[in-house]
């Protein structure tokens, strides 16, 4: 059995206005004794799951690269030992620019990392004040240029469409020069505004794209890649060929996956659990891991139709029980004529146009199969 290794590093320099995950400020020496508690969590996990080969590790946040090498080190020390890690790993970790330094990306690929995703979000200054966001364009590109002469040359970008001043001018400048940089990814993500975030207080000062100003960033963003030669290949990512996301494509194919550290989730033996996101009580080591209780049942049929259906590879109509297939097929015949999936008779795959409507479609389909 083959599964990925999530790693969650819950510390940031600050917070950015819009941001929702379970991430702040560290004090003094609290990064030790996170690591410390990663230790003895990884070590409960390891003997958990002896037997399964992890061929991806995640380490997302937060901002992992606010590590200092040593304890990035440290980090790879208290937790990979504890898991049979496969030798063709892809090894990830995400990265602030701005606190992008030498010594973490040599010191992550000495540990074994090859993969780095760079929260960019823009180059634009007026958007990234907009939401409370630092940005200076030449520090993305020192980044990108740094972790080339570490030996990562499979790198990938975050970039948000929705912001506050953005136009499609905006928005494909930012791809093009990325793109020009010689990333190997870009995930566009779509700004939401959630409650409780300092953003969400401040909303209504600010002027956000209409659905069709989104629609229309999201369509240019989408012919834009792929002239570049990336590949969509899920909803929100886009890949040169050869680099799609390994760990990312594990989420959205039901594959297993394991995670580490408060508000981290797991999908491992068909059962969905997650940490709080308490994280002091982590570090204390009494975090609870907790089940999912969702509205789309874990290995539903519903659930494969909701995950499927982000992706390049699509929807088997072979799924779908026999008696609802004719239904869904003339349901499936009726997307490719109004241009939202491609032509199939195997599959339901969805279009640039499919995909930003995706939430509305799934709902239909399900529709469909449950009545």
């Amino acid at each position: 059995m083959a599964a990925g290794l999530y790693i969650h590093f819950p510390f940031c320099e600050r917070k950015c206005d819009y941001c929702a995950f379970c991430s702040r400020r560290p004090v003094d020496g609290e990064i030790g004794r996170y690591i410390a508690a990663l230790k003895k969590e990884a070590e409960r996990l390891g003997d958990n799951y002896k037997g399964v080969n992890f061929d991806t590790v995640y380490i997302g946040g937060g901002t992992p690269s606010l590590m200092t090498a040593k304890e990035l080190s440290l980090l790879a020390d208290a937790v990979l030992p504890c898991f049979d890690i496969a030798k063709d790993i892809e090894f990830t970790t995400e990265a602030n620019p701005e606190c992008f330094s030498a010594g973490f990306a040599f010191a992550f690929s000495e540990i074994g990392g090859n993969r780095l995703s760079l929260g960019v979000q823009s180059l634009a200054a007026a958007e990234c004040a907009a939401v409370g966001r630092k940005t200076e364009p030449e520090k993305v590109f020192r980044a990108i240029d740094t972790a080339k002469e570490a030996g990562i040359t499979n790198i990938s970008c975050d970039l948000l469409s929705g912001l506050p001043f953005q136009t499609e001018a905006s928005l494909t400048e930012n791809i093009e020069r990325l793109s020009a940089a010689g990333i190997t990814h870009l995930s566009l993500y779509s700004l939401n505004v959630e409650e409780g975030t300092p953003l969400y207080k401040r909303k209504g000062a600010l002027s956000f794209p209409d659905d069709e100003k989104e629609f229309s960033l999201y369509l240019a963003a989408c012919e834009l890649l792929s002239s570049l030669g990336f590949e969509h290949y899920e909803v929100s990512n886009f890949a040169k060929a050869g680099f799609r996301s390994r760990h990312n494509l594990k989420y959205w194919r039901g594959d297993g996956y394991l995670g580490i550290g408060p508000a981290a989730h797991s999908y491992m033996d068909g059962k969905r659990f997650y940490y709080s996101k308490d994280i002091d009580g982590f570090i204390a080591g009494g975090a609870p891991v907790s089940e999912e209780d969702g509205e789309i049942k874990t290995g539903s049929l519903e659930e494969r139709i909701m995950l499927s259906l982000r992706t390049a590879d699509g929807l088997p109509l072979s799924l779908i029980p026999e008696e609802k297939r004719p239904a869904a097929k003339a349901f499936t015949a009726k997307l490719t004529e109004n241009g939202l999936a491609k032509p199939s008779d195997s599959f339901v795959i969805l279009t640039d146009r499919g995909l930003f409507v995706m939430n509305e479609i799934i709902l239909k389909l399900t529709d469909i199969i449950n009545n």
